[in-house]
């Protein structure tokens, strides 16, 4: 997340299929160094880009890694 600031933020949302970012604003409710809580804007299971953000743009294509275990 980037840019967070009056109860939003902004995102990259993965299109897994497409292999590409959308970029898509969300609202958050609280934002800490160890979290932020996104009220809005995302679909359960939906996954959103969590490094690399500052190098990445909308629509840019990219090959998804996954989550980390």
């Amino acid at each position: 997340m980037f840019a967070p600031r009056a109860g939003e933020g902004f995102v990259y949302v993965v299109d897994r299929a497409r292999g590409r970012v959308s970029l898509r604003k969300v609202q958050v409710a609280d934002a800490t160094d160890a979290a932020i809580r996104v009220t809005g804007g995302l679909r359960a299971g939906e996954w959103v880009a969590t490094s690399r953000v500052d190098q990445l743009a909308d629509k840019m294509a990219i090959v998804p890694i996954g989550p980390v275990r």
